[in-house]
């Protein structure tokens, strides 16, 4: 294969059982594109279906793609992937990610993606300056938070430019919900990844690099490229600014009397317009769409990732955090403002911030664990003494004690936390209330939905297309097109029709928000639409709140995107020259590798009755609501139906929902087919 740029060519591995690095050819990966395709092809080829997370031969990787760290928007991904502790009821491999600095710093010490494996005797972390890998002494960071851990990292780096995350006490303790955390802000929680992290004795890891990226044409070749995908690109296809009528949910919050309050100096926003590009930062305003605005008047500015154009995290300033152990300042985003109780103000809240990511807890799944704790109190299942948490304080008080003792009875396996920390579905096991989350009155409650994790988009709100993403990925899919565009953009309903027609040729691949109608084909493409590039911009890598680009706010494009931009970048970077339908075959290719690990690590190839499932209660509850009316459960047969459709589309058996061997043959993967006809899982 010819040398293409974007790529470094080198792909790190470091053993910490034998303290072995070592550096191995990018190119035996390229056709998996980089980043998640790169990593689910090293989870094929290394790690088998009887492997554990927490085993040494598990492998954990840090992936980066052609795009990271060049000139293209948004280039400052970083995907993981693993086995991960946290899915069930099968321990199976998935991804999780994280934006800011870390991922592009590996690319400019030289390398396209990091490969751990193995175990350390002791606690340590990896210091990579580019060409120079060591395998240092964590042993005075075991048992510190994440910032203070990566403050340490960087000192003794010598140079405080170098990028770093790190994992909290969660992560050491095994819990299943250990996140990773670059910063103060930029985490990854989903997966349990900070834990496998932990069971390798692996604190953190610091980088360095002096490099840059060779790209094929120059950042001022491709000013018309740049320029363009500015014009369009919005946070969350948030197309319309929130103070038109009609657009109060779109996160485009800029506008008359919009002000950034929290720092020394006050400033003025205002109106910003679609051709004021030098100002599509300034759109975004966090502290007003989440906690019911409870951190707005703390915002102190918009803060992004390596090559952000949208900056649509928040940095924070809450004056008197010390008196609770925490740190006043901090950047925050989306599930991160997930502790909003009743009678507390922004000071709970940003406590709630500050643990979850200091101590190294999933903040998705903690909502869900809070919702769980909750029910169980309010249905008098356990009581305040039972529970061993000051409930009173949570649904009375400030919520300040309530938050700080929940967060650590998790991250330290304490008390009722020792459940808690085994995640949602196994800690209903333990407690003896599962039937109640998978299919009774629990489940609108506490909104478990597949894989281990709660909901995060509610198929009843979002669609059979919602609920198909949930199904064929090995976790909470957590894409965003869809949502974004019949809620966050702002746009009429019409438009949004207007907008799903000229992207798919079919104005019914959308549904308002909660009002559902039976399912059409073109559900069935959007969701295979929205999977395939899910995989594009893992594997580029590029950020999911930007691309693909749906949506525009030009009225004169009929506020329509568009889809090839990634493409685009991908043919300007790498020098080859790539159509937006030839970057979707390939990750085809990697989506059906993703499904035959799936196959292997479930030991059946009857995915559709065994894997390919949402929880029992969307389809019971509300018991008063049929389907398809407003706010209505799901209907099963709509949903068989439309798996029925998506394995059609994928070339997948529709009695099994598994891969051919045809289909396997077809992408490539010809190797793959043989090892599943091996172990009798193909269909």
């Amino acid at each position: 294969m010819p040398e293409l740029c974007g790529y470094t060519g080198t792909v790190l591995r470091v053993d910490l059982t034998t303290g072995k690095v070592t550096k191995e050819p990018t190119a035996k990966y390229q056709d998996f594109i980089g980043g998640l395709g790169l990593g689910w092809k090293v989870m094929w080829d290394e790690v088998p279906a009887k492997v554990k997370p927490f085993d040494p031969e598990n492998r954990i990787i840090f992936g980066v793609g052609p795009l990271t760290g060049t000139y293209a928007p948004t280039s400052g991904r970083t995907v993981v992937i693993s086995k991960s502790p946290q899915t069930w009821p099968v321990e199976q491999t998935t991804r999780g990610s994280f934006g800011g600095h870390w991922g592009p710093e590996l690319k400019f010490a030289g390398y396209d993606s990091l490969i751990v494996q193995g175990k350390a005797k002791k606690p340590v972390y990896i210091l990579i300056r580019d060409d120079q890998v060591e395998i240092k002494d964590a042993s005075h960071l075991w048992g510190k938070d994440t910032y203070e851990t990566q403050k340490i990292m960087r000192q003794e780096s010598g140079d405080e430019r170098t990028k770093t995350l790190a994992i909290g006490p969660c992560g050491e303790n095994l819990t299943r919900l250990g996140a990773i955390v670059s910063d103060t802000g930029n985490v990854n929680g989903q997966g349990g990844f900070g834990s496998v992290m932990g069971s390798k004795n692996l604190k953190g890891i610091a980088v360095r690099g002096t490099h840059g990226v060779k790209v094929a044409k120059t950042e001022e070749e491709m000013q018309d490229l740049i320029w363009y995908i500015r014009s369009l690109a919005c946070d969350h296809q948030s197309v319309i600014p929130a103070y038109n009528e009609g657009a109060k949910a779109s996160r485009w919050k800029a506008g008359p009397g919009v002000k950034w309050t929290g720092g020394d100096k006050v400033v003025e926003i205002g109106e910003v317009k679609p051709n004021e590009l030098n100002k599509s930062g300034w759109r975004s305003h966090a502290g007003m769409v989440y906690a019911e605005g409870r951190l707005k008047d703390t915002h102190v500015k918009n803060q992004g990732c390596f090559g952000c154009i949208v900056n649509c995290f928040s940095f924070q300033r809450v004056p008197g955090m010390q008196r609770y152990g925490v740190p006043e300042t901090g950047a925050m985003n989306c599930v991160q403002f997930w502790y909003v109780p009743k009678n507390g103000g922004k000071e709970a809240t940003f406590l709630g911030k500050q643990l979850v990511d200091m101590l190294g807890i999933n903040c998705w799944e903690i909502q869900h664990l809070l919702a769980l704790v909750e029910w169980l109190y309010e249905s008098k299942k356990m009581t305040e003494a039972e529970l061993g948490l000051p409930m009173k304080n949570h649904f009375e008080g400030d919520g300040t004690e309530f938050v700080a003792a929940f967060c650590h009875a998790i991250a330290e396996k304490k008390g009722i936390g020792k459940y808690l920390a085994e995640g949602v579905p196994r800690a209903a096991a333990k407690l003896g209330v599962l039937d109640d989350i998978l299919k009774g009155e629990a489940g609108p409650k506490v909104k478990y939905c597949a894989h281990g994790m709660g909901d995060h988009y509610n198929p009843q709100a979002f669609s059979v297309v919602t609920g198909l993403n949930w199904m064929m990925d090995n976790r909470d899919p957590n894409r965003h097109e869809q949502n974004s565009l019949v809620q966050w953009s702002g746009l009429p309903f019409d438009i949004v029709q207007q907008v799903a027609k000229a992207l798919d040729g079919s104005e019914k691949a959308v549904d308002p928000v909660g009002k559902l109608t039976p399912y059409d084909p073109a559900k069935g493409r959007y969701a295979h639409f929205i999977d395939l590039h899910g995989v594009i911009k893992d594997s580029l890598t590029t950020c999911d709140w930007v691309f693909p680009v749906q949506t525009s706010p030009l009225k004169e494009r009929n506020y329509t995107g568009d889809t090839s931009l990634e493409a685009k970048l991908f043919s300007a970077i790498t020098g080859k020259e790539t159509s937006e339908k030839e970057l979707e075959q390939m990750a085809e290719r990697c989506w059906n590798l993703h499904r035959a690990i799936t196959l292997r690590e479930w030991g059946t190839k009857d995915l559709r009755n065994k894997h390919d499932k949402l929880a029992d209660w969307y389809f019971i509850y509300p018991k008063d609501k049929a389907p398809f009316t407003p706010g209505g459960r799901l209907d099963p047969k709509d949903y068989e139906a439309a798996k029925d459709d998506y394995y059609k589309l994928c070339g997948w058996d529709p009695k099994t929902g598994a891969p051919t061997r045809a289909k396997l043959e077809a992408v490539g993967l010809k190797d793959v087919a043989d090892e599943l006809a091996k172990l009798k899982l193909l269909p």
